[in-house]
């Protein structure tokens, strides 16, 4: 199967994490792609050695947090479509998640409901994209591709900024979750 392209006025982004078979380490990748299928951002980035359902609820909410960023997001509705259907439940049921994820699941929560985001469940043939990018999670790597006009006016400076503080708030709210859970 190959990509689908999500109605007018939305936006969709493909997401997906990856543990290498050990469970050493890992990494994040998505796209966001508008309904012409022009790309927006793709990313991949490394994360450290976490169960493989850490991995796809940390893409998910990157890639919301990359996609809120964005100038073109003003006009657009999010589309987020994973391959892991157990996240997508925490994320329609948060009372369904086990004690270990109820922060992150819920943060999304709460960013998905003041805006109105679409989740979806599409198999990994639909995925393929994602998928490959999580698995080259070896550094943080963004695109910000010239598809859209908003996109020629944003900074990537700007964005990659962002990354970062994103990067330093997640990290930062890992250890203190595994400070608690270990305490």
């Amino acid at each position: 199967m190959s990509w689908i392209s999500p109605p007018t006025k939305f936006i969709k982004f493909n997401v997906d994490g990856a543990m290498k078979v050990d469970g050493s380490a890992g990494g994040i990748g998505g796209t966001i792609r508008t309904p012409r299928c022009e790309t927006l951002i793709f990313f991949y980035e490394p994360i450290d050695s976490n169960p493989p359902i850490l991995a796809e609820l940390l893409a998910i909410k990157f890639g919301i947090t990359l996609f809120y960023s964005l100038k073109s997001r003003d006009k657009s509705r999010l589309v987020v479509e994973s391959d892991c259907k157990t996240t997508l439940e925490w994320i329609s049921n948060p009372s369904s998640c086990p004690t270990m994820f109820p922060s992150i699941v819920q943060s999304i929560v709460n960013v998905s409901d003041s805006r109105n985001m679409v989740f979806k469940f599409i198999p990994r043939s639909e995925n393929v994209g994602a998928n490959m990018l999580a698995k080259e999670g070896i550094g943080v790597v963004l695109f910000a591709l010239d598809a859209v006009p908003e996109l020629t006016r944003f900074s990537q400076a700007h964005v990659l900024s962002e990354l970062r503080r994103y990067t330093a708030l997640r990290s930062m709210e890992f250890h203190l979750n595994h400070r608690k859970m270990h305490q």
